[in-house]
């Protein structure tokens, strides 16, 4: 009962397992790519970011926001602080090799 099993049109379930799933995402997950979770914080104007990622040997995550320098960030978990209008926020993923995942980004909208 502790696994899951792939099923199909052409694979149909199989009784011997508990768990089933139709998802291809659920058995190929997305390598070199950060997801992006956002959530309140306890503090007004700030959210807070969390960031999930399948990437072997991963180094760093690098950090823009709205338009200004990559920094990097080796916490997985961060504040954003939010200023009134348009705010975007764009992360990618750095392996132990140098090599970067594709952008993840995310833009809000604060009103004062």
């Amino acid at each position: 009962d502790q696994f899951y099993c792939f099923y199909s049109e052409m694979f149909p379930r199989k009784q011997e397992y508990q768990h089933h799933t139709e998802r291809w995402q659920d058995f190929n997950p997305t390598l070199n790519q950060a997801e992006l979770f956002l959530c309140e914080s306890e503090t007004a104007g700030i959210l807070r970011v969390e960031v999930d990622t399948e990437t072997p040997y991963l180094d760093v995550f690098l950090v823009q926001v709205d338009g200004g320098e990559w920094r990097e960030c080796e916490q997985d978990v961060f504040g954003w602080e939010l200023r009134e209008g348009l705010n975007r926020l764009r992360v990618k993923v750095r392996n132990s090799a140098g090599v970067c995942g594709p952008e993840s980004s995310v833009s809000v909208v604060a009103n004062g």
